[in-house]
């Protein structure tokens, strides 16, 4: 945010383009498909040619460069158009945060697991991503880190002691689904809340 009201729309998007744009073009039309022909052709001892099989084009890592690239650039229209004016929002109580959580849950569980654009895990990692995405700006334009560290201890301590129990929720889930070569889908609803308790911590 802060980027953007210095510099204005024109130089904010024209930084964008340079640290995450360039890099990502950089990846996804040059070092990918040289690091995947080099790779067969040398280590695997493939007789690939480079750009075979549509293979000019790679995807790889830098997808969330990708990603911010976009979201900036979206942010950076949206705040121009209106007016540059901050939408204040009260700092939520941490039952709203975990609320959102359970809502990121039954997103991951209820959205599919095709790729969507850049995003290999489909539809539900993009929700994720814009909704903390969104989530990160609000916290910087009206201040929510300063509350976050006036918390009360017993909540920061309820966050903590939550975050561990979900996190070894989620092992145990996925053990036991590995174990019995069934389904793990119930492990996306403890994530959406185990998402936001870290990110609180």
């Amino acid at each position: 945010p802060g980027s953007l009201d210095k510099k204005g729309l024109r130089e904010f998007l024209r930084d964008r383009v340079k640290r995450l744009g360039l890099p990502a073009v950089a990846w996804y039309v040059a070092l990918g498909p040289l690091l995947a022909f080099l790779s067969a052709r040398v280590v695997m001892g493939v007789p690939l040619q480079y750009g075979q099989h549509g293979m000019w084009l790679i995807p790889g890592p830098p997808w969330f460069v990708v990603v911010l690239f976009f979201f900036c650039g979206v942010y950076g229209f949206v705040q121009t158009a209106d007016g540059g004016t901050p939408c204040k929002i009260a700092f939520p109580r941490v039952s709203t945060f975990l609320s959102v959580g359970v809502l990121l849950g039954l997103v991951n569980i209820s959205l599919g697991d095709a790729p969507f654009f850049v995003f290999m895990g489909g539809a539900k990692q993009f929700v994720n991503s814009a909704v903390f995405f969104w989530g990160g700006i609000a916290a910087r334009r009206n201040g929510w880190a300063q509350h976050l560290e006036q918390l009360p201890v017993r909540a920061l301590r309820f966050l903590r002691a939550l975050t561990l129990l979900l996190g070894f929720l989620i092992w145990l889930l996925v053990a036991v689904a590995f174990r019995n070569d069934v389904s793990d889908t119930q492990v996306g609803v403890v994530q959406g809340v185990f998402s936001v308790a870290v990110s609180l911590t």
